[in-house]
């Protein structure tokens, strides 16, 4: 989804269901990229048929290692960091990996805005100014 709505926010376009009416030639070419797409998946992949019904017969527990082996060196290779390997361990012991996700994702826009906010408020915590209001913290 954000590879579809990146490209539509940086030129300007507002993204959701006036899209259609205010843009109508980037809607329908969007459309059609959709379907090209398809098309030529489905024409590239008939030919390999025959190799995914072979890959649906070997066995998981051989087959879970080598994906879990390419996995963590794809992430290693983008990115240079052993979080394929650290995302394996923190999951064997129990963690869940939703809220380390969400903590990875939002973490730095997090810190980004509270230090934003501690400068606005020159380093003020509470959310009010006003002595007799009752504040946040």
């Amino acid at each position: 989804m954000a590879l579809i709505l990146g490209p539509l926010i940086i030129p300007g376009i507002q993204p959701g269901p006036q899209l259609m009416t205010e843009h109508p030639d980037m809607f329908w070419g969007l459309i059609a990229s959709f379907w090209i797409g398809n098309i030529l998946l489905l024409i590239r992949n008939v030919d390999m048929i025959g190799v995914w019904v072979k890959l649906l017969q070997i066995p998981f527990r051989c087959l879970f290692p080598f994906a879990l082996f390419f996995f963590c060196v794809g992430v290693y290779s983008t990115n240079n960091v052993m979080f394929g390997v650290v995302g394996y361990g923190v999951l064997r012991m129990g963690f869940h990996p939703v809220p380390n996700l969400l903590g990875f994702v939002l973490g730095p826009r997090l810190e980004e805005n509270f230090r934003r906010a501690l400068t606005l408020s020159r380093g003020d915590l509470r959310l009010c100014r006003k002595p007799n209001q009752r504040c946040f913290l």
